[in-house]
């Protein structure tokens, strides 16, 4: 079956995704490939940047390699690593280059501000300018792509330092609560703070 036959059935379950680190575009592109023909829905997108191995993304050019042959609103779309507004933009350029559905396109960007701030980015950024970042991105998606998150909520890190169950549903509540507090600070209303926020 190929990729735009699959279309129906993976939309009505679950999104299944795989992030992808793999740094050159058109090595990643075979990879995807691979990956959404056994049944994978959602494109994960690792970006790389601060130290992170991940695609690297330096133009339009870049992502129209990496996502070549993709059916733009077939799949839904998860980035993390170096992710931004830069990288907002650019998602932007291609769905507009490829004449996608923004109504249709489902997923994250991947804006973790607390877990960002941790550190383990490299990035000397503050906690209120990611916060600030999530929320300008989470803005314009309520208008540009309705269905495409900004924030993220993640607990990879804290598992990794010995975190149980426990503690990491507890993070990722406190974490969750306190980005839509901020979105909605930031003029948001709940429902649209809340529609910004993937866990």
């Amino acid at each position: 079956a190929g990729v735009g036959t699959l279309t129906q059935e993976i939309r009505s379950g679950w999104l299944i995704s795989q992030g992808l680190a793999v740094p050159e575009p058109a090595e990643f592109n075979r990879a995807l490939m691979a990956l959404l023909e056994r049944g994978q829905g959602l494109v994960g997108v690792r970006v790389s940047g601060f130290g992170r191995r991940g695609l690297s993304l330096g133009s339009l050019d870049d992502l129209d390699r990496a996502f070549s042959g993709l059916l733009p609103n077939a799949v839904g779309y998860r980035f993390s690593g170096a992710s931004g507004a830069w990288l907002l933009a650019l998602f932007d350029a291609w769905l507009d280059r490829v004449g996608a559905d923004r109504t249709k396109i489902e997923g994250c960007l991947g804006l973790d501000p607390f877990a960002e701030a941790l550190g383990s980015d490299g990035s000397r950024r503050s906690v209120e300018s990611r916060i600030e970042e999530a929320a300008v991105c989470g803005i314009h998606n309520l208008t540009h792509l309705p269905h495409f998150r900004a924030g993220q909520v993640n607990t990879l890190r804290h598992h990794e330092a010995g975190a149980n169950s426990v503690v990491e549903l507890g993070i990722s509540l406190a974490a969750g609560l306190s980005l839509v507090r901020e979105f909605c600070e930031r003029g948001m209303s709940i429902e649209q703070a809340a529609s910004q926020v993937s866990f």
